[in-house]
């Protein structure tokens, strides 16, 4: 069974003349906004943890917040993260290899 987010589909639905280097490039971002989204979680969940009104007082629908977190997790994931950036885009990579060796 093939797991779901392998680019096996992507390579075989790929035009022949395509290049190794896009695909690279499209798996670091993937990588990249992975780990965007896994920090967003993490940072919103660290930051509702916290004792009192918290950093945005005033912000009863959270937007404050929400577009916080996304700005710190962004930056996180930007200059290097916590790792999952280079675990997806090693096993992507993988995948890909095994793929274009399949095709």
């Amino acid at each position: 069974m093939t797991p779901i987010g392998t680019p096996t589909s992507l390579l075989a639905s790929a035009p022949s003349g395509s290049s190794g280097a896009a695909f690279a490039q499209q798996d670091k971002d993937v990588g990249n906004q992975f780990e965007a989204v896994l920090m967003t979680t993490l940072v919103s969940t660290m930051r509702k943890s916290s004792f009192g009104e918290g950093l945005f007082p005033g912000d009863k629908s959270d937007t404050l917040g929400g577009l916080f977190d996304m700005m710190i997790a962004g930056q996180i994931a930007d200059t290097g993260g916590i790792g999952v950036q280079d675990m997806v885009n090693d096993f992507l990579s993988k995948a890909s290899a095994t793929a274009a060796k399949e095709s």
